[in-house]
């Protein structure tokens, strides 16, 4: 196990003695913090100074989803085509400029892609820094 800096032993000090203090405070039933297995002690003060530090990323992800979420279904439902069905090209198969399929199309095509822009990701493996 590689040894941690001296900041790092203060910070997990820290975060043990706020944890020792929520189960104190909670009047949690079972073992303590320092009754655990070191390893568990370990795990839970690593999951903690994660959830510190990007707990601001998590509420703006949190806050863009909650957007595109309220307002894509009544933008996208209010959005026309400017083609009628007279002036669409009549070498299309499927007529996409028709009311009916125009709005639903649409939907389709933003999940897709945003389907794909999640998926592309955990595909494409970044260079090493």
């Amino acid at each position: 196990m590689p040894v941690a800096t001296e900041p790092a032993r203060e910070l997990c000090v820290l975060i043990e003695n706020r944890l020792d203090l929520r189960l104190q405070d909670a009047h949690a039933e079972g073992p303590g913090f320092y009754q655990l297995a070191p390893s568990t002690r370990e795990s839970l003060l690593r999951i903690s100074l994660v959830q510190s530090k990007v707990k601001r990323d998590c509420a703006a992800v949190a806050f863009v989803f909650d957007v595109t979420l309220s307002l894509f279904p009544a933008l996208t439902w209010s959005v026309q085509s400017v083609y009628t069905g007279s002036s669409a090209p009549a070498s299309s198969a499927v007529d996409l400029p028709s009311p009916q399929l125009f709005v639903p199309f649409h939907f389709l095509l933003f999940n897709l892609s945003d389907l794909l822009g999640r998926t592309l990701p955990s595909h494409i493996a970044t260079p090493p820094k």
